[in-house]
């Protein structure tokens, strides 16, 4: 059987902007759906990486939008970065040049059924093994996803948890994971508020997905918290956080958690800068909210 082609050149275009974005997404959908790899000619270059990524062969591209130039993409590029492990992150850079790419990145990772070029590799993510998370798009990532799912069957055994932000040092535990073990109980469960994540309990730790990330979330730390306690219903919740403590807040707000079961630390907002969470006076403060 042949090979489907599909000939970009020129776009499709409608009698609106929205018949013309929509007719785009279809075209999109068809590269990630299809069984069989679609040869793909005159592809605009900021597309040429998710076309590459959705299993299909660019045969040739062209600059279609202004912004194109900026991909610098070409086919044998392409290849280049699937072989150095970095196409996902190629994808995700040039995702920024275009709304259409945004939306159907999207719905690539939560709603269409795709066969991804790189997904998975016996069953493991064929990537470098340190996420770089640098736009929305990241926050979607297969892995990430599959996190997700595996936490809302999570049930601690533990009565008692201490919430600490994320580390750039991975894997956790951080440095300041460390310094406030020492300083909790052992009956004190650790969970890690974390923008990606939304919410890693320590017996997380050594199985999470790694990432760097200097982008903020509190929407899915918020989301994610909601669930998590609602799931998880300790008896004492310790705060120790000055970031992410307005979405835990926020979280703890919308199950009705009773704010007698609660502290925290550095109060329950966002300080305007960060706190010393591994000075002396900061952990005596811990070791004061520890309740028997």
């Amino acid at each position: 059987m042949a090979a489907e082609i599909i000939n970009l050149d020129p776009l499709p275009d409608g009698v609106r902007y929205e018949d013309t974005y929509g007719s785009w997404l279809k075209i999109f959908q068809t590269m990630a759906e299809r069984a069989d790899p679609i040869l793909i000619y005159g592809c605009p270059r900021s597309w040429a990486s998710l076309a590459y990524y959705l299993g299909n062969t660019v045969m040739t591209v062209r600059d279609h939008f202004p912004t194109d130039p900026i991909a610098r993409a070409t086919p044998e590029l392409l290849v280049e970065m699937e072989k150095a492990g970095l196409l996902r992150q190629m994808v995700e850079s040039h995702s920024t040049l275009r709304p259409e790419l945004v939306d159907a990145l999207y719905k690539v990772d939560v709603e269409w059924k795709v066969n991804l070029r790189q997904q998975e590799v016996n069953g493991e993510i064929k990537a470098d093994p340190m996420t770089l998370v640098t736009n929305n798009a990241s926050f979607f990532r297969p892995q990430f996803m599959r996190y997700l799912t595996a936490l809302r069957a999570y049930r601690t055994p533990a009565k008692r948890c201490v919430v600490v932000p994320c580390a750039a040092d991975k894997p956790y535990p951080a440095p300041l994971h460390s310094a406030v073990r020492r300083v909790i109980p052992d009956s004190y469960e650790m969970v890690i508020a974390t923008g990606v994540l939304g919410i890693v309990p320590e017996e997380g730790w050594g199985t999470m997905p790694l990432y760097d990330s200097g982008m903020p979330n509190q929407w899915r730390c918020m989301v994610v918290a909601e669930e998590y306690f609602r799931n998880n219903p300790y008896d004492h919740i310790i705060v120790y956080s000055d970031f992410y403590a307005s979405a835990i807040a926020r979280a703890l707000q919308l199950i009705n958690f009773d704010k007698a079961k609660v502290d925290f630390i550095f109060g329950d907002h966002d300080g305007l800068q960060y706190q010393d969470l591994m000075s002396n006076q900061n952990l005596v403060l811990l070791r004061q909210a520890v309740r028997p």
